[in-house]
C-alpha cells in the first residue's frame, strides 16, 4: 500500500506517513525477519522527504541494523542507500560517497530488479544516481558522468514505471 500511495499521492502525503507508520509499528513485531526492510524503508522515505534528518538518520542505521540481522543482500543495498542520501543531504558527500559505494556491491540484478515495487524505486537506480551528485561535487566529474550513465542504462534495462518517471 504504501508505495502505491507513494507513487500517486507523493512521497510527504499524511497518507504515506500514516501507512508507513502503521507498517513500522507492525514490524517491530518481526525482528530478524527481512519482511521488516520495506516497512522501515519507506518510513525512511517519508521523513527523508520531510527533511526530517534526524528521524531519517535513526531510520537508515534501524536498516543497517536489520540488514545485520536478516543478511538478505538487499537490506545492505537499502540501508547504505538511506545513509549516503542522508549524509548527502547534511553536507557529508566523503560519508555519502562510502555508503553509496558499499550498496552498489550488494545489488544482484537478477534478485533485486523485482524489488522496486516494494521499494518504490530500484535501489541501484537510486543509488547509482545520488552517487554521481557526490562524485560531481568533490571534483570527480568524469566518474560522475560514468555513473550517471551506469544508472540510466540500468532505468532502461528494468523498466520499472516509477524508477524511470523519477529518474528522469
Amino acid at each position: 500500500l504504501g508505495s502505491s500511495l507513494m507513487a500517486s499521492k507523493g512521497y510527504a502525503s499524511e497518507e504515506v506517513g500514516e501507512a508507513y507508520k502503521h507498517a513500522f509499528e507492525l514490524s517491530k513485531s518481526m525482528v530478524g525477519s527481512p519482511e521488516v526492510l520495506p516497512a522501515i524503508s519507506g518510513l525512511w522515505n517519508y521523513y527523508s522527504v520531510l527533511a526530517d534528518f534526524d528521524a531519517a538518520l535513526s531510520l537508515g542505521n534501524r536498516l543497517l541494523e536489520a540488514a545485520d540481522n536478516t543478511k538478505p543482500a538487499v537490506a545492505y543495498v537499502a540501508a547504505h542507500r538511506a545513509l549516503g542520501t542522508i549524509y548527502h543531504r547534511i553536507g557529508q558527500p566523503q560519508v555519502a560517497l562510502k555508503h553509496f559505494e558499499a550498496g552498489t556491491t550488494f545489488y544482484n540484478r537478477q534478485e533485486h530488479a523485482e524489488l522496486a515495487a516494494t521499494f518504490g524505486t530500484d535501489l541501484l537506480a537510486n543509488t547509482l544516481f545520488n552517487l554521481s551528485w557526490c562524485l560531481w561535487e568533490i571534483g570527480k566529474p568524469d566518474l560522475a558522468v560514468s555513473r550517471m550513465e551506469d544508472a540510466q542504462s540500468h532505468v532502461s534495462e528494468i523498466q520499472h514505471p516509477f524508477t524511470t518517471t523519477w529518474f528522469y
